[in-house]
């Protein structure tokens, strides 16, 4: 019982202790709210007895020049706002030139680009055409060889073969010879030409020398001349169309 009104005493201690030193605190702060206000009112007076120690024409000057500088702070602020302005004006200019520049800029990587483009397929394209003309030109050879080899067989065959009766009318000597021998018979038939309507070549006779009766002969055109031609013909549509 003594035991527990000790503690009850020493608690109430404690609190009244605790509202002591928060009493205390308290005329601290007071204390230095009041020397704050002390200094204040020290300052005020000391503003005020120095105010008093000017005259009338003192501040009256003082007037005019914060005038003054007012006028001069305006014209500053004018001038700033002027300068803005124009700072403003610029920087737009600016930006305008700086989007023209990209956009040209975009232009004409766009354009090397394409043009990189273009010679890349010009390129192939170049090397295509010369794969083409190598072969085209090989082709040529081949279509060389063959024709020579052709007509060189087409001759050895034509010289070998003995003239037969139907191939006769296109070597007409005989009646070359008698017509030769006879000027004077047949004047009229040496300017006309010769012609077989059942053989492949013509024998003509030129009109320049009747007078001395020489005809000249023109060599007929055989078949192998004509075989020879359509060989050549083929080939050249076959190289044309490559």
């Amino acid at each position: 019982m003594l035991y527990n009104n000790y503690k009850l005493l020493l608690k109430k201690y404690n609190e009244l202790n605790e509202e002591k030193m928060s009493y205390v605190e308290g005329l601290k702060e007071y204390r230095s709210r009041l020397d704050n206000s002390n200094h204040l009112l020290r300052l005020q007076r000391n503003i005020i007895l120095s105010n008093q120690q000017y005259n009338t024409s003192s501040f009256k000057q003082l007037e005019a020049d914060l005038r003054n500088n007012e006028l001069q702070l305006r014209n500053l602020e004018s001038d700033l706002k002027s300068k803005e302005q124009q700072l403003q004006s610029l920087e737009s200019e600016l930006q305008a030139r700086e989007l023209d520049l990209n956009n040209k800029q975009l232009e004409l990587e766009n354009r090397q680009s394409d043009l990189e483009t273009r010679q890349s397929n010009l390129e192939v394209r170049e090397s295509e055409l010369r794969t083409k003309e190598l072969e085209l030109n090989e082709k040529e050879l081949q279509l060389n060889n063959l024709l020579a080899n052709n007509a060189a067989v087409d001759f050895s065959n034509s010289s070998s073969t003995p003239v037969s009766s139907d191939d006769s009318d296109l070597f007409p000597s005989n009646s070359l010879e008698s017509q030769q021998a006879s000027p004077n018979s047949q004047p009229n038939e040496q300017s006309k030409t010769l012609h077989d309507t059942n053989a492949v070549g013509k024998v003509e006779v030129s009109e320049d020398n009747t007078s001395k009766g020489e005809p000249i002969l023109v060599r007929p055109m055989d078949k192998l001349d004509v075989v020879n031609n359509d060989i050549i013909n083929s080939l050249y549509i076959k190289v044309s169309y490559f």
